[in-house]
């Protein structure tokens, strides 16, 4: 799964685990990077949400997308 780490600072109570996914690949449409490292948090382990049916994202896309990809940003229609 890779390798744990303590993540710090996401409420009261234990810490959650995460874990360190390194040389990893990601693909969104026809865009596929290869060599990522990614964090993986369980969402039930995170105690922002009642229920994993409150939760409102699938993930984020940190820097390294964004420094390898063109980006344009619709405000208006939220794109």
């Amino acid at each position: 799964m890779g390798s744990p780490m303590t993540i710090s600072g996401v409420g009261t109570g234990d810490d959650p685990q995460a874990y360190i996914i390194e040389y990893t690949g990601l693909t969104i449409g026809s865009v596929h990077l290869e060599g990522l490292s990614v964090v993986y948090l369980p969402l039930d382990s995170v105690p922002f949400f009642e229920s994993l049916d409150e939760v409102y994202f699938d993930g984020i896309i940190g820097a390294p997308f964004f420094e390898r990809m063109l980006v344009e940003i619709n405000y208006e229609k939220r794109k």
